[in-house]
């Protein structure tokens, strides 16, 4: 999860040990006042820093393989991986001081920064400059579409989808 930012499901998470209960959404107060009361009887609390996890340097290898394509050229899913591995290698304490400087180098690096340029450059490309923000849009309720090929056939299903037609 933290070298391909991919989410996963509350019970794939439960099963991992990255979280102690799933709760009710209808009964979310009543479940968590539930589980702070079961959590309170089990004095003390363990920590998170107090758990051992047994590496699995086979695993860690085969991920490396399947995903090196998708990596190739990134920095940061290399340092995701270091940092997994350096936290079942080490302390607790030596594996946050590995992270956070692993962090500060990806966060000071080129690719951080043209990541960021590139966020805030896509939504300000959604923006039509001297075109105030509260400005009402007009509904579209025909097109045109010139080109049945397979670029213009697509942005014709694509308004076909929203019941937008062609004209007659």
């Amino acid at each position: 999860m933290t070298a391909k930012g991919d989410p996963i499901s509350a019970k794939k998470a439960q099963e991992a040990g990255l979280i102690d209960k799933i709760v009710g959404e209808d009964s979310l107060e009543a479940d968590a006042i539930a589980f702070a009361n079961e959590v309170k009887a089990k004095r003390p609390i363990p920590r998170a820093s107090e758990r051992t996890v047994q590496p699995d340097p086979d695993a860690v290898a085969a991920f490396e393989k399947a995903n090196g394509r998708r990596f190739r050229g990134f920095d940061a899913p290399a340092a995701n991986i270091a940092c997994v591995v350096k936290a079942t290698e080490t302390s607790f304490v030596d594996g946050i001081a590995f992270e956070r400087q692993e962090f500060m180098k990806l966060m000071m690096g080129n690719q951080s920064a043209a990541q960021r340029h590139i966020f805030f450059a896509e939504r300000q490309a959604a923006k039509i400059d001297d075109v105030p923000a509260d400005t009402v849009k007009r509904p579209i309720k025909r097109v045109g579409v010139i080109g049945a090929g397979t670029m213009g056939g697509g942005i014709a299903m694509n308004f076909l989808r929203r019941s937008i037609a062609a004209p007659a």
